[in-house]
């Protein structure tokens, strides 16, 4: 009988096994070395995981980056209203070719849209306006601002059209 060779199993150290990990969400996720280390960290700790950050830095990227990596599916998000209205606006103004594919912050969108005297500027510097004051403020969004915000950004929806 012919001698057979098992596979030999890697088994790493928990300390290898979480570098590695770190090593692959830093892949996809470049930049935050400390964030994407503490990320990977908090599932192993029975933790939640809040990351908070502008718009377009890539904290959805995250956590579907560390869902693949854990084995879930995905992680939960939740954007609020306001986040979800700037969100769409970036979107409109990529699609329409007013800022590339990088990261952009809200004031230096507005900027864009305004240096170019774009049609959308307006609406878009009203809801760029509510977002940080929503976020970072101690109360949220009134009726009347939810609907100048939604105003602001069918406003530009109706501007941004794809190039």
């Amino acid at each position: 009988m012919p001698d057979t060779v098992l596979p030999v199993r890697e088994t790493l150290s928990p300390l290898e096994l979480q570098e590695r990990r770190v090593a692959e969400a830093e892949k996809v996720f470049h930049g935050k070395q400390e964030v994407v280390q503490l990320a990977v960290a908090s599932p192993l700790a029975r933790g939640h995981l809040l990351v908070e950050d502008i718009p377009g830095v890539g904290k959805t990227t995250l956590a579907h980056a560390l869902g693949s990596l854990l084995g879930h599916g995905r992680f939960r998000t939740q954007h609020h209203q306001e986040t979800r209205a700037y969100l769409r606006l970036v979107k409109l103004c990529r699609r329409a070719g007013v800022v590339g594919p990088a990261a952009v912050g809200p004031l230096e969108l507005v900027e864009v849209l305004e240096r170019r005297r774009h049609p959308a500027a307006r609406s878009a510097r009203r809801l760029v306006d509510l977002y940080p004051r929503a976020q970072f403020g101690a109360d949220p969004l009134d009726e009347v601002e939810q609907r100048v915000l939604t105003d602001a950004l069918g406003n530009a929806r109706s501007h941004l059209r794809p190039a």
